[in-house]
């Protein structure tokens, strides 16, 4: 609480800060505060004149089960088709699959990623290669895919479309 105390003059008016840092738990918290005024009628409010205050303590998020709506702009399969010539979602693989891609060529994918807090979520794209899982240190990346926007903010209850390309340069 900021501005704890000092002088008024009559018909003037202050704002006073209130900042919640680190609440204890997720979800809504109440607290009072009380504003007391000198030399006024000690009958009239004792404690001060009370003011509620209420907070909703929030983590930001993004919806990541719902893959027909997370890939809802390609094909979504439970397993892999022998043949695939369009970017497909693979539930089974948990894998997007571009499909063949001539050496040279590009193939875009659309993903919709949906925050379904009510609070704006910051997000921080990487691409990371399977086989460097669990080696972040020092890895490189594949310079086939790249990821547009790397970083945005989705507002609350709102989706943001990343675009994935996949542009091979080699076997």
């Amino acid at each position: 609480l900021s501005r704890s105390g000092g002088i008024l003059a009559p018909g003037a008016s202050e704002k006073v800060f209130v900042e919640v840092t680190e609440p204890a738990k997720l979800g809504k918290e109440v607290a009072s505060v009380f504003i007391d005024v000198e030399f006024r009628e000690p009958s009239d409010n004792p404690a001060g004149v009370e003011y509620i205050l209420g907070v909703e303590a929030c983590r930001p998020r993004i919806s990541t089960s719902n893959m027909k709506a997370i890939f809802c702009q390609h094909k979504v399969v439970n397993q892999a088709p022998k043949l695939i010539l369009n970017p497909t979602f693979i539930v089974d693989n948990n894998q997007l699959n571009f499909g063949q891609v001539a050496l040279g060529q590009r193939t875009d994918a659309f993903v919709h990623i949906s925050n379904p807090s009510r609070i704006d979520c910051e997000v921080n794209t990487k691409l990371i290669p399977k086989k460097s899982i669990g080696k972040i240190k020092g890895l490189s990346m594949d310079p086939s895919f790249e990821i547009s926007p790397p970083t945005f903010v989705i507002p609350p209850h709102d989706y943001k479309i990343v675009k994935i390309t996949f542009h091979p340069s080699s076997c």
